[in-house]
């Protein structure tokens, strides 16, 4: 028996190692990336690559992060994606919140048959909505507006969903309890519903915004041109450093990688400061 216990235990381990080995492979394949090129932003104006990865850089110099915020226009462009992603992020949770709750806790003919109606837009890649979108915010005079980068996809099906299976979770005898005591819809969902679901809301807003803030595509097409309105994917595109006439010299390279990692920021600070919502409401929203 205890030959066979040991053979038992020996087995798991080895299973357990194999899953934890490939958890880590897969986490350096994340990392490594953007370690070397938080490498590469720190190398001197000297640096020349060779064709090598630099596990240091051969001098730290901070200053290529003041030279790349200085020479890109980045303050405006970080004013105006933080109001696109957070402006995005605040009106869809009140839309998303709304839908949820009445798919979620309300009895209504046909209610399957929307609800399903809605999971079907999530088949739709979001790309073959390009030209309808474009054509739309040009029919009704938007296009170059801010307006039109925040206007189209503020109905997101995702987090639609997110929201109504966490709902889903909340007890009816709540609600119910409330209703005896003369609560009302609106008060039911700000002051009980809501405040219940801030985990799968915390969620959901970290997704949206990290979305919005790295979106490049569809606001290049939305402002149309050349925008005071740019976000800071768009002034990453434009911002071309050349070093002794040339944008290719291996420092400019460098530049164009500080100015990178200083858009990552604040995406890191917003994401750790509601991690530990992310996680509970990952898990608890996979319950249902």
């Amino acid at each position: 028996m205890n030959k066979v216990k040991t053979k038992g235990s020996i087995g798991k381990r080895v299973v357990l190692g194999l899953c934890y080995g490939t958890l880590v492979l897969f986490m350096l394949f994340q990392i490594l990336p953007f370690y070397f090129s938080f490498v590469e932003s720190l190398q001197p104006e000297t640096y020349r690559p060779g064709g090598t990865l630099h596990l240091l850089p051969e001098s730290i110099n901070i200053k290529n992060y003041l030279t790349a915020w200085q020479g890109s226009d980045m303050i405006m462009g970080i004013v105006w994606s933080l109001i696109y992603a957070g402006g995005f992020t605040f009106v869809t949770v009140i839309i998303i919140s709304l839908v949820a709750y009445v798919l979620a806790k309300k009895k209504f003919r046909g209610q399957q048959f929307v609800f399903l109606f809605f999971m079907s837009a999530l088949m739709v890649p979001g790309e073959i909505l390009l030209v309808s979108n474009y054509l739309l915010i040009t029919e009704i005079g938007l296009l170059g507006s801010p307006l039109a980068v925040v206007l189209p996809g503020l109905v997101n099906i995702f987090g639609i969903f997110l929201l109504k299976q966490f709902m889903h979770t909340i007890p009816d005898s709540v609600i119910e309890s409330a209703v005896l005591d003369g609560a009302g819809d609106w008060k039911i969902l700000t002051r009980l519903v809501i405040p219940m679901s801030m985990p799968a809301i915390a969620t959901y807003c970290i997704i949206t915004f990290v979305g919005q803030w790295n979106e490049y595509l569809w606001p290049q097409l939305a402002l149309n041109s050349v925008s005071p309105f740019d976000p800071i994917q768009i002034k990453l595109l434009m911002y071309r450093p050349t070093i002794n006439g040339s944008e290719n010299h291996p420092y400019a390279s460098v530049l164009r990688t500080a100015a990178t990692m200083i858009t990552l920021l604040p995406v890191l600070v917003f994401y750790f400061s509601f991690q530990k919502y992310f996680t509970e409401g990952i898990n608890v929203t996979g319950l249902k």
